[in-house]
């Protein structure tokens, strides 16, 4: 495998509005839930690393006085089976530029991105926020199935190599999504699911990574498609991932309807193409709204 990455920041502006356009270029190569295999863990669970407010200005302006940071940590792989995967993490840089571009938003304490197999990751193909320990894991598991899921499809090492990066950037991006909710206290109506699954999408359509949203979105069929067929989660949290990938779908050919025509032509999207674009700027327009008083000073 071959990961690799350009672009160490970002600028924010959008189809007229302010939405994260995160620069993040690959130059070769969540899920949420309490599942093992796929989702994102609870955040009730163990914390791998704790921290402490970076600022004590509690009454002041967010913008003012939150001087918190995300700080991305990866460590080394305990199992063998995960060094290449960790290994190739850390020479991709890609976590690293993520939490870099993230930090446009100031935090009321810094909030690790933690890259392990060990503790909490041992075993579980996932990625998921703490709320209680205001941290982020990413677990080398979760990566090595991502990669194995292209592969089945019978992708070539660079081919699928290139899709486990942007997939795993629009997951990531969704776990940032739950702690910029929770640390910095935004209102969110419907499921905080699919709302950072929008989030996520944004930052890459405005970045011209759009595919990436949909890369992410099938990644997450294909990790869990036997659980969806045999036995759907109708009562989790999660949209199941075949509607996750239809929103995702949705928002990429709203923001461009010309430019996507291979959206236009799936079968599955015809219904509610008419609505996308619609759908697209109102996600845009809220998620504008909700993180424009949060931006570093």
């Amino acid at each position: 495998m071959r990961f690799g990455v350009g672009g160490r920041w970002f600028s924010w502006i959008s189809a007229g509005a302010l939405v994260a356009s995160v620069s993040l270029a690959t130059a070769s190569t969540s899920g949420c839930g309490s599942k093992k295999n796929g989702g994102v863990a609870s955040a009730s669970a163990e914390p791998v690393a704790s921290t402490k407010p970076s600022s004590s200005a509690g009454d002041a302006a967010p913008q003012q006085a939150a001087a918190g940071r995300f700080v991305a940590t990866l460590k080394d792989a305990t199992d063998p089976a995960f060094k290449p995967y960790a290994e190739q993490l850390k020479k991709s840089g890609r976590i690293e530029t993520i939490a870099e571009a993230l930090n446009a938003f100031a935090l009321p304490r810094d909030v690790p991105i933690i890259g392990a197999d060990s503790g909490q990751c041992k075993d579980n193909v996932n990625a998921f926020y703490l709320s209680e320990k205001h941290a982020i894991l990413f677990c080398y598991p979760f990566h090595k199935a991502i990669y194995e899921s292209f592969q089945k499809k019978g992708m070539d090492d660079q081919t699928a190599s290139n899709k486990t990066l942007a997939a795993i950037t629009f997951l990531l991006i969704h776990e940032i999504g739950h702690a910029l909710i929770n640390e910095l206290e935004l209102g969110v109506t419907g499921k905080e699911e699919d709302a950072v699954d929008e989030l996520s999408a944004l930052i890459l359509i405005s970045n011209k990574r759009a595919d990436w949203a949909t890369t992410g979105a099938e990644a997450m069929v294909a990790i869990t498609e036997k659980q969806d067929s045999e036995h759907p989660d109708y009562f989790n949290e999660h949209s199941l991932s075949p509607q996750r990938l239809g929103d995702m779908k949705c928002l990429v050919f709203g923001s461009d309807p010309e430019n996507h025509p291979e959206i236009a032509k799936d079968p599955g999207m015809r219904e509610r193409l008419e609505k996308c674009e619609t759908f697209f700027k109102k996600a845009d327009a809220a998620w504008t709204k909700l993180l424009e008083p949060h931006y570093r000073k």
